[in-house]
């Protein structure tokens, strides 16, 4: 029995799927933060969150790419919810067969922020744009990486927070 390929657009809506699924689990972790005396208490100070990049990249003419990699962030988050960072990344794109390396700045309010890296895979050089909804353990994101020809990427992050302070 050989088994059938699936189109690009089966193949985005499993890789949402997944990173929609993923959300749904890791968002309850947030419940488990100490509360304080108006609801949830978020701690502050410099984190340093390692973890696995999951995703999926898609382009018209590209093969479907499983993106493993991994990821380490040196995070500020303020008393206002606001955080700013500086992340670098290193993934395998399966679907190209190559590998690539970003670094650049993260910001964000709250539940939601943007990376805006410059990215390096196998001679050429361009950009990584991703909008994340990190959570306390990870979380899904939505991105264009322009190194090379752009593609579209959708998956999960799954980090773990380390202190500094």
């Amino acid at each position: 029995m050989r088994r059938r390929s699936l189109s690009p657009t089966a193949r985005l809506r499993r890789a949402s799927l997944l990173a929609l699924v993923t959300s749904w689990a890791l968002g309850p972790s947030a419940a488990l933060a100490s509360s304080g005396p108006h609801g949830i208490s978020i701690p502050t100070g410099i984190f340093v969150p390692v973890g696995l990049d999951l995703g999926a990249a898609f382009q018209g003419g590209d093969p479907f790419g499983l993106l493993l990699g991994g990821e380490i962030s040196v995070v500020n988050l303020f008393d206002n919810l606001w955080w700013l960072g500086l992340v670098g990344a290193g993934r395998r794109d399966f679907g190209r067969d190559d590998w690539s390396v970003a670094l650049g700045p993260e910001l964000g309010f709250a539940w939601v922020g943007a990376e805006a890296l410059v990215e390096y895979r196998e001679g050429a050089w361009g950009g990584r744009f991703r909008l994340v909804v990190p959570m306390v353990f990870g979380g899904p994101y939505f991105g264009i990486s322009t190194a090379g020809e752009v593609r579209f990427e959708v998956g999960a992050l799954l980090k773990f927070p380390l202190g500094l302070e």
